[in-house]
């Protein structure tokens, strides 16, 4: 990974939120095999989330796990077939694609442009919510919805600083 600083995994484990990283030594095996380094145990149902890179990845991955998979492309979109949603950043992306899977694809923007732009514009996650938020809290749950037993949400950070820094607070 000509990015890669090599501190992704501590930087992750950093964040109060995060329970447990794969460190990037690690993913090879993963992708093989199905092996974590702690032989984690994995929800029955969940999406892979894709935000750049290999967009191979995420088939394997979504397969092995039995998960739906997403990917954000930000300049060609792939393995049409094998991917259940793309969001792109504009539509000459889907464009050549084919009729069949037109309905996959949605045209979600420039998402680091627009974190950007959120930064300069939104306040930050209120204290009181953001510590709701680390103690386990539902943040802007609405009572009327009934809540998982447990959400999980699984990053799996990039290898690219400069949209680390921009993407990830």
């Amino acid at each position: 990974m000509s990015h890669a600083t090599g501190k992704e995994a501590a930087i992750a484990l950093d964040y109060p939120e995060v329970d447990r990283v794969q460190a990037p030594a690690h993913f090879i095996p993963f992708l093989l095999w199905g092996k974590t380094a702690d032989n984690w145990d994995w929800s029955d149902r969940g999406v892979v989330v894709f935000l750049g890179g290999d967009q191979f990845f995420p088939v394997v991955i979504g397969r092995r796990l039995g998960y739906r998979t997403v990917v954000y492309a930000e300049w060609d979109a792939r393995w049409h077939g094998f991917i259940d949603r793309f969001g792109v950043i504009k539509p000459e992306i889907a464009a050549p694609v084919k009729p069949k899977f037109a309905r996959k694809f949605t045209v979600v923007g420039d998402l680091m442009a627009e974190v950007a732009a959120r930064k300069q514009t939104c306040p930050e996650i209120p204290p009181m919510l953001r510590a709701e938020a680390q103690q386990g809290g539902t943040l802007g749950h609405d009572p009327l919805v009934e809540p998982h037993a447990s959400e999980l949400i699984g990053l799996l950070p990039g290898s690219k600083p400069a949209k680390l820094y921009q993407g990830v607070p």
